[in-house]
C-alpha cells in the first residue's frame, strides 16, 4: 500500500488466499479490497472466485462453489489467455461431481482441457485429474490422482494435496 504499486490488488488476492487456508471467509476483506482498487480486472475477477469456490467446497456448499466456479469460468473465457492461468474451471469438474452431475461434469472437463490454463499451471491439470475420477465415481482414478500429486509434483502440488480432506468429502459426495 505504502509503494502504490499496480500489483497491490494481486498482492491483496494472494494474501486473501493465504488467509482462506487458515480460516474460511477471513481472506473476504482482502478480496473485496483487490477487487475494488482494480474493477473489471478479469485477472482479479477469476482469482477472487476460484478463492471463494475453494472456501465453499471446504464447508459441503457445493452449490455456491459452482456458482463461483462459474464466474470464473466466465472471466477467463472473456479473458483470453490471461496472465492469470486460474484454476476455477478445473476446480469446477470436481464441483460438478460432488454435486452428482456427471455429464455437466463431463462437458466441464472437455471445456477445461482446451483451456491454455491447463497447460500453464501444473495444478489445473491435477485438479482436471481429480475432477474426472471424481465425475467417473471411481475409487481408483482417485487414489491415482492423489497418487499424481506425489513426490514427482514436489512443491507444485501441495494445494491438492493439502485438500485431500475436502477432495474425499466431495469423493463421498460423488459415488
Amino acid at each position: 500500500r505504502t509503494l502504490q504499486l499496480d500489483l497491490l490488488p494481486h498482492a491483496l488476492l494472494v494474501n486473501g488466499a493465504a488467509a482462506e487456508l487458515r480460516e474460511a471467509g477471513s481472506g473476504e476483506p482482502l478480496f473485496l479490497e483487490a477487487l475494488a482498487l482494480a474493477p473489471g480486472d478479469l485477472d482479479l475477477v477469476m482469482e477472487a472466485a476460484s478463492n471463494r469456490g475453494l472456501r465453499a467446497m471446504r464447508v459441503g456448499d457445493y452449490q455456491r462453489a459452482l456458482a463461483e466456479c462459474d464466474v470464473a469460468l466466465s472471466a477467463m473465457r472473456q479473458a483470453g489467455d490471461s496472465a492469470v492461468p486460474d484454476l476455477g474451471p478445473f476446480l469446477r469438474v470436481a464441483v460438478l461431481a460432488a454435486l452428482r452431475l456427471g455429464p455437466e461434469a463431463d462437458a466441464a472437463a472437455a471445456e477445461a482441457r482446451t483451456l491454455p490454463a491447463g497447460r500453464r499451471l501444473s495444478i489445473n491439470a491435477r485438479w482436471l485429474q481429480m475432477g474426472e475420477a471424481l465425475a467417473a465415481a471411481s475409487a481408483n482414478q482417485v487414489a491415482d490422482a492423489l497418487a499424481a500429486c506425489g513426490e514427482r509434483e514436489a512443491g507444485r502440488s501441495w494445494y491438492l494435496r493439502a485438500n485431500t480432506d475436502m477432495i474425499l468429502v466431495c469423493q463421498s459426495a460423488s459415488m
